[in-house]
C-alpha cells in the first residue's frame, strides 16, 4: 500500500495495489519507487497552480472590484492597476512561480490602494449624510415623551 499526503489540507490520496491485481511484487516496488522519485516535481506543480489560482482570483476580484467602484477611486489608479491586471494575465500563463508571485504582490499592493480608497470616500459620505440630517430643531417644539401609565384608582 501507498500513501501519499500532498497537502495537508487535501485528503491524503490513497492508491492500492494488491495481488489480485496481477502486478509481481518487484513491479509495485518499481511503482513506489516511481510514485516517491516524481513526489517533488508533484509539489512544484501543485505549488504553481496554486500560486496560478491566487493570481486569477486576485485579478478578478481587483476587476470587480473597479467595475462596481468607479466613482470611489482615482482614475490614474484605476488605470495604474489595469495595467497591472494586463501584465499579471500574461504572467498566468507562465510557468515561473517566481513571476506569479511578483505578479501577485504587485496586484495585491494596487488591491489595497483601491481599497483603502474606497473606504476612505465612504466614511466622507457618510460624514456627508450627518451633517445633513442633522436638522435644528424648532424653537417651538417642545420635548414630548411618550408614556403609559395605569389608573389603580377604580371608581
Amino acid at each position: 500500500m501507498y500513501r501519499q499526503k500532498i497537502n495537508p489540507q487535501v485528503k491524503s490520496k490513497k492508491i492500492t495495489i494488491t495481488s489480485s491485481s496481477g502486478l509481481s511484487d518487484q513491479e509495485i516496488k518499481n511503482m513506489i519507487n516511481d510514485a516517491e522519485k516524481h513526489e517533488s516535481n508533484d509539489k512544484t506543480k501543485l505549488d504553481l497552480i496554486e500560486e496560478k489560482n491566487k493570481l486569477d482570483n486576485t485579478i478578478y476580484n481587483i476587476e470587480k472590484m473597479i467595475k462596481e467602484n468607479k466613482g470611489k477611486i482615482n482614475a490614474k489608479d484605476i488605470k495604474d492597476t489595469e495595467v497591472s491586471v494586463k501584465k499579471a494575465r500574461l504572467i498566468l500563463n507562465s510557468k515561473n512561480i517566481e513571476e506569479i508571485k511578483s505578479a501577485l504582490a504587485e496586484l495585491t499592493k494596487f488591491s489595497h490602494t483601491l481599497a483603502e480608497q474606497m473606504y476612505k470616500q465612504t466614511n466622507n459620505d457618510k460624514k456627508g449624510d450627518t451633517k445633513i440630517n442633522d436638522k435644528p430643531k424648532d424653537k417651538n417644539s417642545k420635548n414630548i415623551v411618550d408614556a403609559e401609565f395605569e389608573d389603580n384608582n377604580k371608581s
